[in-house]
């Protein structure tokens, strides 16, 4: 039986190849906002680790996770609750993330074992800029027959309509692509945002996770028997290509483990 021990060196060395490979990307030119910062680490909520204020994290709850998540800042600002929520997922998001880079990501998650049990893929993704047709087609060919749920965005931008024209588009092309329509549970709803009208507050992404939880299958959700601090945690990846070095002095802060 393969033990804890495994599956903590295991997660390591697969946090450590995605900050070499995806960790030090360049902004797309989106940072959170600086009053949707103040606002998550004001607001209290009944777990404080369930909010996230660094702006890149990899995190597991499992040593056999079945599912994927791959967001911007909404996902990467609600990390903590969202492992809870799904205590068997592996979560990748980072502030600024454009859905392009969903595709190297993808493409490299693959060459981890863990990968083949993986049926499932969440894109929390289209926050932050235009989605491409093309951009869409590239990622469900690599998804091949995997389910993937896409988190249509709410975003006071020019872009978001155009982002909903591709989803819904692309979702009568492929019949595993399955839309989840933040964009219209969220209209109107200026309470369930911080101030910058763009993430989620406390209460917006309950909101939220119950819209996902509606549109999974039930395997996928269920309360983690323990609430997980931080699972796995890369505290803060440097942006700049050229911080190589500073990628050695990272530490990675693992937490939790497999079975």
């Amino acid at each position: 039986m393969i033990g804890r021990t495994f599956y903590r060196s295991l997660w390591k060395a697969i946090a450590l190849g995605f900050a070499m490979t995806h960790g030090l990307q360049a902004y797309a030119g989106v940072a959170m906002d600086r009053a949707a910062v103040r606002d998550i680490r004001a607001q209290s909520t009944e777990y404080p680790e369930y909010a996230y204020t660094k702006p890149y994290c990899l995190r597991y709850g499992s040593g056999k996770p079945d599912l994927l998540i791959i967001g911007d800042s909404i996902a990467d600002g609600w990390s903590g609750y969202l492992q809870h929520e799904f205590p068997d997922a592996v979560i990748d998001a980072r502030v600024g993330r454009q859905f392009s880079r969903a595709i190297p990501i993808y493409a490299a998650m693959r060459q981890y074992p863990f990968f083949r049990d993986i049926r499932t893929i969440v894109l929390e993704l289209g926050t932050n800029g235009p989605v491409t047709p093309h951009q869409v087609q590239r990622f469900m060919t690599m998804a091949g027959t995997r389910q993937v749920y896409w988190i249509t965005p709410s975003v006071p931008r020019p872009w978001q309509k155009e982002v909903l024209a591709v989803a819904h588009t692309e979702a009568r092309t492929y019949p595993n692509l399955h839309i989840v329509h933040w964009h219209q549970a969220a209209e109107r709803q200026p309470g369930w945002f911080w101030t910058d009208g763009v993430h989620p507050n406390w209460q917006g992404v309950q909101h939220l996770v119950g819209l996902l939880k509606t549109a999974l299958p039930q395997s996928m959700t269920g309360y983690a028997e323990s609430r997980p601090d931080n699972p796995l945690l890369i505290p803060d990846i440097p942006e700049n290509p050229q911080a190589t070095a500073t990628m050695q002095a990272v530490t990675l802060v693992v937490e939790g483990g497999g079975n």
